[in-house]
């Protein structure tokens, strides 16, 4: 999981949006007829803490109800009425782009917005081409929007004896199928800070080396169980806050953001552990 678990700390998930630019390598490649452009983004169509950015990236969940879809949106411009703008689509471990079934017919002229909505099971890229008939007036640069896994959680269980406490959830992991050996592999980084109630939160989460992930148990194809359990020491009047991550991977298995997103390091600012950790 490459984010901040949502059912271990929902106030404090992150997430997404908006698509890379162009290259000047894409840009040079545009098929265009005099007057036409297109231009194309994407974006989360989920609410709340999702809707937003995360490093500039679009992302969603995997087969998280409305948290697994992003919008793909742009503008012709050049446009004639019943011009067709189709939506194209460029999955992880595929090399070329194919139509996605997505089409609009375009209802006058001038310059004219178009949107279309996507639920991708592994990072995407897409794109669209505007056609009048069979002549193509305009293809677009490229907008990816990446994937997370989805999943739940139970009720938290919280012990506590003589100071010492164990604080343990059991999440279900919800992923595509090709995916399921790397992810479900992948070890567990389990935080914590504390700080004493009435001051400041802590200025660190840090890597909690008594604390551990069971061995995930496999429910079917796409889908595991894991139990992440917290051991600290607990005094009167102590405040704690928790943080679960894994590294991303999205070069090997289309999975998560590019790059590496702190999830890993010894410790963590209350900012880095309540965003994006991947």
């Amino acid at each position: 999981m490459s984010m901040t678990r949502r059912w271990i700390a929902p106030a404090v998930a992150a997430g997404a949006i908006l698509a890379t630019a162009a290259t000047p390598a894409q840009a040079a490649g545009l098929a265009a007829r005099a007057g036409y452009s297109v231009t194309i983004g994407a974006r989360s169509s989920t609410p709340g803490y999702l809707h937003g950015r995360t490093y500039g990236y679009a992302l969603v969940l995997y087969r998280d109800r409305a948290f697994s879809t992003a919008r793909i949106s742009g503008t012709v411009t050049g446009a004639q009425a019943g011009d067709v703008v189709g939506l194209l689509a460029e999955p992880f471990g595929r090399h070329s782009f194919y139509a996605a079934g997505h089409t609009v017919t375009l209802g006058r002229n001038g310059s004219v917005r178009y949107a279309f909505t996507v639920r991708p099971a592994r990072a995407t890229r897409y794109e669209v081409r505007v056609r009048t008939g069979a002549t193509l007036d305009a293809t677009s640069p490229s907008a990816t929007v990446y994937v997370i896994p989805g999943g739940s959680g139970t009720f938290p269980a919280k012990k506590c004896r003589h100071g010492a406490c164990t604080y343990s959830y059991t999440v279900t992991v919800v992923l595509p199928a090709p995916v399921y050996r790397t992810e479900s592999a992948k070890h567990e980084y389990l935080y914590l800070a504390q700080w004493q109630a009435g001051r400041h939160p802590a200025r660190w989460y840090y890597r909690s080396a008594a604390s551990s992930a069971s061995k995930p148990v496999r429910v079917n194809g796409h889908e595991y169980k894991q139990k992440l359990t917290w051991r600290f020491s607990l005094s009167r009047g102590t405040q704690f806050a928790i943080a679960a991550c894994s590294k991303d991977t999205e070069a090997t298995d289309g999975m998560g953001l590019p790059g590496h997103h702190f999830c890993g390091l010894r410790r963590l600012t209350i900012r880095q552990a309540t965003g994006y950790l991947g």
